[in-house]
C-alpha cells in the first residue's frame, strides 16, 4: 500500500508496513509479535548508544524489573551526546556523560523535533489550513528535511512577525541558531503552574518568574516521517477521516476501518521540565544546557536564552509489543525537598526523610461524581510558607480544582516501588563503573532516577493490594506520575478522563463510573479490549480516544498559536484551551 500525496511536487512514499493490516492489540499481527521480540541483552543495564527496540519477552508479559531495565536502556541511549549537524544520532566517538560540561554537544533526544517543528502552530479556528508546512520540509530528502536546524514559528498575528518567528526580548542579543530546548509551555496541561521553592521568588535577570518550572514536548524522526507521508501535520481531510474511523470503531466495539492513526514501531515522544539553578546549588548533579524561554514585551511574546537545568524527562515509546506505548518517567534526585531543603528521597528514590501527614500542605480531598467531580482543600487554608519545597497553583478556570492559593508538595502520593528503587541502584552502579572505565568526569546521570514505567495498560479494577507494591499491577505504576510534570492532585491520581480539571471515572452524561479510556483491538475475534487506565498512559489514552494514537501533539497545535509566557493570563488561556481539547474527546 502507498500513501496518496496531496502535497505539491511530493513523491509517493511507501507506508510503514506495521501501520496497516490485521489488527491485534491495536494494530500488529500476533505472529509479528513473536518474531520481533529481541533477545534479552547480556546485561539488562547495558550502557549503549542504541535505543532498545522492545521490552525483552514482550511488553505485555513484562514484570516491573524487566520494564525498568528497558526504561534505563532508553535513558542511556537518548541521553548520549548527539552527532553535531544530524538530529537524533549519537556520536559514538564520545562516551555517555561526556556532554555534561557547558558548551558540550546536545543530547540525542534534545535534537528531536519540537512539536511546532512537526505540527506547525495555526489559529484555533483554522486548524484545517494546509500551510504552513513543517519548517525545513524538503520532499527530495528521505526524511523530508527532518535534520534541518531548529526553528520555531507560531501564528504571525499572535507573535507580531510576518513569518511567525518570535523576536528577542530587550536585553537579549538575537541568536543566529535557536536552542534545541524550546520551553513554550508553562502549565501542566492547563491544570496548574509548578514552582521550585529552592529558587528565590525575586531575582535579578530577565526571568520574570524565577521559581516557575517550564516544559516542552518533542517527537522523533519516525513520527515526523509518518506524519509527512500522510498529510497529518495539520487537520487535513485524511487526518479527519482517520480520527473518525477510530472513534467509530470504539463506539461500535469493532476493529477500525482503515485508515486510522497508528504510529510505526520506534515512534518516540519526549516531554521535559526545566528551571534555572539556585545560587549555591551543586551544578554537577544536574544536566544543564541552553534553553529558550519566553517573556512578554509590548503584549507580545519575546525570547531569552540561558543555561537551565533538566528536572524531569518522560519517554513515550511505541514498540512491536507495546501498541499503547511504553511510558517511562525520570526525575532529578533533588526535586522533592523538605522546607529546609533536605531531600525527601535519595538518588535511588528511597524515602529517607518522610514527611508527616498528607502528601500536600494543605491536605486535599477528592470526590468523584457524574455531575461535579472535584478536588477540595481540607480546612480552607493554603500553604503559607513554601520554604524550599515544590509547590503549585491550580489555574482559575478549572472549576473542579482549588484555585485560591499555593499548595506545597511534601512527598509523592504513590511512593516509588521497591523494585524500581533497586533498579535505580543497579543503574547508578553501572553508570559509575562506565564512567571509571571511560574516564568520564562530572557526569550528572547518577543523580537521575526512574520514577516508574508503564509497559502495558490494565484496568483500575485490577490494581494490586498495598501488600504487593512490586506487583505488575501495583498502584504506583497504575497512577504513574512525575513529581514536577504531573504534580497536582488530578495528575498524581489520574484515571478515566478530565471534567472541569478533576479526573472522573464517569462518562459524560453517564451515571455509572464505567468510563474506559484505553482501547486495543483484536481481529480474531473481532473486538475491542477496553481499560480504565491511569497515570501517564491513561491520560494519553484520552488522545487515543480522539483518534490520534496516544499523542496530544498530533493535531494539537490548533490550541497553542503562541508560546506560553510567565504571566497568569497565559495560564488561564492555556486552561481554557486544554479544556476544549478534552471536551472534544468526550
Amino acid at each position: 500500500m502507498t500513501a496518496t500525496s496531496t502535497m505539491c511536487c511530493r513523491p509517493r512514499v511507501a507506508l510503514a508496513a506495521a501501520a496497516f493490516g490485521a489488527l491485534t492489540l491495536g494494530g500488529i499481527h500476533a505472529d509479528a509479535i513473536a518474531q520481533t521480540r529481541p533477545p534479552r541483552p547480556t546485561s539488562p543495564f547495558a550502557i549503549a548508544p542504541t535505543v532498545p527496540a522492545d521490552v525483552p519477552g514482550g511488553a505485555q508479559n513484562a514484570d516491573i524489573a524487566t520494564a525498568a531495565a528497558f526504561a534505563w536502556r532508553e535513558f542511556f541511549a537518548l541521553n548520549w551526546p548527539a552527532l553535531r549537524g544530524v538530529r537524533e544520532t549519537p556520536d559514538t566517538k564520545l562516551p555517555f556523560g561526556q556532554n555534561a560540561v557547558a558548551g558540550g554537544p546536545p543530547l540525542v533526544w534534545e535534537t528531536m523535533r519540537h512539536k511546532v517543528e512537526i505540527f506547525p502552530a495555526r489559529e484555533p479556528d483554522n486548524i484545517s489550513a494546509r500551510f504552513p508546512a513543517p519548517q525545513g520540509f524538503n520532499a527530495r530528502l528521505p526524511s523530508f528535511g527532518y535534520d534541518a536546524p531548529p526553528a520555531y514559528f507560531y501564528v504571525p498575528a499572535e507573535v507580531g512577525s510576518v513569518d511567525g518567528s518570535v523576536a528577542a526580548c530587550p536585553g537579549q542579543t538575537p541568536v543566529a541558531q535557536p536552542a534545541f530546548v524550546n520551553l513554550d509551555e508553562t502549565t501542566q496541561i492547563g491544570l496548574d503552574q509548578m514552582y521550585a521553592g529552592v529558587l528565590p521568588a525575586n531575582a535579578p535577570g530577565p526571568n520574570s518568574a524565577p521559581q516557575l518550572i517550564r516544559f516542552m514536548a518533542k517527537g522523533n524522526r519516525a513520527q515526523y516521517i509518518y506524519v509527512l507521508q500522510r498529510d497529518y501535520w495539520y487537520h487535513s481531510p485524511s487526518l479527519a477521516l482517520a480520527e473518525q474511523n477510530f472513534k467509530t470503531a470504539v463506539a461500535s466495539n469493532r476493529p477500525p476501518v482503515q485508515p486510522v492513526v497508528f504510529f510505526p514501531h520506534g515512534t518516540i515522544e519526549v516531554k521535559s521540565a526545566w528551571r534555572p539553578l539556585a545560587p549555591g546549588e551543586d551544578a554537577s548533579r544536574y544536566h544543564t544546557t541552553t534553553v529558550r524561554f519566553y517573556e512578554t514585551n509590548n503584549n507580545l511574546p519575546c525570547y531569552f536564552e540561558a543555561q537551565w537545568a533538566l528536572l524531569a524527562l518522560h519517554i513515550i515509546h511505541k514498540t512491536p509489543t507495546a501498541p499503547a506505548f511504553v511510558f517511562a518517567t525520570f526525575e532529578q534526585a533533588d526535586n522533592i525537598l523538605a522546607p529546609d531543603g533536605k531531600p525527601v528521597e535519595d538518588a535511588d528514590g528511597r524515602i529517607i526523610n518522610p514527611q508527616p501527614g498528607a502528601p500536600t500542605e494543605p491536605e486535599l480531598t477528592y470526590t468523584d461524581s457524574p455531575t461535579f467531580p472535584h478536588v477540595s482543600v481540607v480546612g480552607g487554608t493554603y500553604c503559607g510558607d513554601t520554604g524550599k519545597r515544590l509547590f503549585f497553583h491550580d489555574i482559575p478556570g478549572n472549576v473542579s480544582l482549588p484555585t485560591g492559593g499555593d499548595i506545597c508538595v511534601k512527598q509523592r502520593y504513590h511512593a516509588i516501588p521497591p523494585v524500581i528503587v533497586d533498579a535505580n541502584a543497579t543503574a547508578h552502579l553501572a553508570i559509575a563503573a562506565y564512567e571509571t572505565a571511560n574516564h568520564v568526569a562530572n557526569s550528572p546521570w547518577r543523580y537521575y532516577k526512574l520514577v516508574n514505567v508503564q509497559a502495558f495498560p490494565f484496568d483500575k479494577s485490577e490494581i494490586d493490594p498495598p501488600s504487593n507494591p512490586n506487583g505488575r499491577h501495583n498502584a504506583a505504576t497504575f497512577f504513574q506520575a512525575n513529581g514536577v510534570v504531573e504534580t497536582d492532585f488530578t495528575l498524581q491520581n489520574f484515571s478515566g478522563r478530565l471534567s472541569g480539571g478533576a479526573s472522573t471515572d464517569f462518562p459524560a452524561g453517564g451515571v455509572l463510573p464505567n468510563f474506559k479510556n484505553t482501547h486495543l483491538f483484536s481481529e480474531r475475534p473481532a473486538m475491542v479490549h477496553a481499560f480504565n487506565m491511569g497515570g501517564c498512559q491513561g491520560c494519553h489514552a484520552n488522545a487515543q480516544l480522539g483518534g490520534t494514537d496516544f499523542s496530544f501533539i498530533l493535531d494539537g497545535n490548533g490550541f497553542q498559536p503562541a508560546p506560553d509566557t510567565a504571566g497568569p493570563e497565559t495560564a488561564i488561556a492555556a486552561a481554557a484551551k486544554y479544556k476544549r481539547r478534552f471536551l472534544q474527546l468526550k
